[in-house]
């Protein structure tokens, strides 16, 4: 029994031996996936890219028409997608074959915010019949660019005068620390001015200017020069007084653009003011004629500051108006009628370049004082006056006693006074008939009848 037993284990052995022996192993294929964004790796904000991917078949079996390969792109900032797209290989895919594709993406100005964030091109291929996943991902990773923008060159032009507009010019320069990114042409830039009184610190006023026209951003490289022409000095400001402006390219916070630098955005310059005030006189008028001492009068004076910064409130201008025998200056013999001391505007504030004050009054005239005169009006030695005496004044108290009809020395009577004194009316005998003269004040008498009959009693 044993015998047999061994007998059958030597029979079988030799074809045990022949079941475990090597046999050749089966082949397969294997997709690897490779990707690369074109050009140097920086992105500007606003442009066009590139992105490659490729699939390669490094396995030694082909992949067959009808085996299912398909792969996919990602494009992501700061862990969000930005970009998704992919394809499909559908006629199979021969040992050592390559299959590409480009994909072409617009980099959106709103990813801006996120430059600082990791960028990176992620593309994954799966196919059928690929046992060896390890190299079925691939990533590229590369960096977006922004604007920045600059504020060069601030300066004033033109004379700083109270109560006028300023002028500032500047130049906006769009600089990117690197790449080439220029600003949204969808997007309007403004530059906003701030002007400050030094000596208050308050701001007394703010103005803006559109940097950039529609549908034209500011390229990397650009310098754009604008002006802003209407800073209001205040019209109260005195020469002397200084302004600090600040111009701010893109202001606020955030402003539109984001940019790799907002601490140059701004520059800041001082004016100061210039000008000077130039008191003169506009008109003077006055009641003309003969008066008796004592009578009133109507006097008017009109000054005007033609300079080109105003006249302190505080600031006091003292006219005078006389009597004199002489129309060229003041002296001891003239009679002061008023002394006005005007400061500013006369109503507490200052006398603007332009404006005018204008002094109506009720003058009387003095009580024991005669002759002719002129009426001056005098302002730190500038005087204005007619040019020939226009004030008679006849005493109250002082009579002048002289011949009236100087016409004839005959006898002349009945004569006849004007209620204001100024003239008289009288009969003198002229060849036998009695006439009437008039005789106004020193000129000579006037005959006013010329008949072939007596004239009498005038009144």
């Amino acid at each position: 029994m044993i015998r047999n037993q061994f007998t059958l284990f030597r029979k079988l052995l030799p074809l045990l031996s022949s079941a475990i022996l090597p046999v050749a192993l089966v082949g397969a294929p294997d997709a690897t996936m490779t990707v690369n964004v074109n050009g140097t790796g920086e992105i500007a904000v606003g442009s066009q890219f590139g992105v490659t991917v490729s699939v390669s078949n490094t396995g030694d079996e082909a992949f067959l028409t009808g085996d299912s390969i398909s792969y996919q792109l990602l494009v992501q900032g700061g862990g969000n997608t930005v970009f998704s797209t992919g394809g499909n290989i559908a006629n199979g895919l021969g040992v050592g074959a390559i299959q590409t594709q480009t994909f072409t993406f617009t980099m959106p100005y709103g990813e801006a915010i996120r430059f600082n964030a990791g960028w990176t091109a992620l593309s994954t291929v799966s196919a059928t019949r690929d046992t060896n996943t390890t190299n079925n991902q691939a990533t590229a990773n590369f960096n977006i660019t922004v604007p920045d923008l600059q504020l060069l060159n601030l300066q004033g032009t033109g004379d700083v005068l109270p109560g006028q507009d300023a002028t500032v010019t500047f130049g906006t320069v769009n600089n990117p620390a690197t790449g080439n990114a220029g600003t949204d042409p969808g997007v309007l830039l403004s530059a906003e001015a701030l002007l400050v009184d030094v000596a208050s610190g308050l701001t007394v006023d703010r103005e803006a200017v559109l940097v950039n026209s529609s549908s034209n951003g500011i390229a990397a490289g650009a310098n754009i020069q604008s002006t802003i022409s209407n800073l209001h000095i205040p019209s109260d400001a005195n020469p002397g007084d200084q302004f600090t402006v600040q111009v701010t390219v893109d202001p606020g916070n955030p402003g539109l653009v984001v940019e790799t630098n907002e601490a140059n955005n701004d520059a800041s310059m001082t004016l100061t003011v210039g000008g000077a005030s130039n008191l003169q006189f506009v008109s003077f008028t006055h009641d003309e004629g003969t008066f008796f001492a004592g009578d009133p009068i109507q006097i008017s004076l009109t000054y005007q500051n033609a300079g080109t910064a105003p006249i302190p409130a505080a600031q006091v201008n003292t006219f005078q108006v006389a009597l004199s025998f002489d129309n060229s200056n003041l002296g001891v013999d003239d009679f002061i009628l008023r002394r006005i001391n005007a400061s500013g505007n006369n109503q507490g504030s200052n006398l603007h370049p332009g404006e005018t004050v204008t002094l109506d009054w009720v003058q009387r005239l003095p009580e024991s004082y005669q002759g002719t005169f002129y009426v001056l009006a005098e302002n730190n030695g500038n005087v204005r006056s007619s040019n020939s005496p226009t004030v008679t004044i006849l005493s109250t108290s002082k009579g002048m006693t002289s011949v009236a009809s100087t016409n004839t020395t005959i006898l002349s009577d009945a004569p006849s006074s004007s209620a204001d004194g100024k003239a008289i009316a009288y009969e003198s005998i002229i060849g036998g008939i009695s006439q009437l003269f008039l005789k106004r004040e020193n000129d000579p008498p006037i005959q006013i009848t010329q008949g072939n009959a007596g004239s009498y009693s005038p009144s």
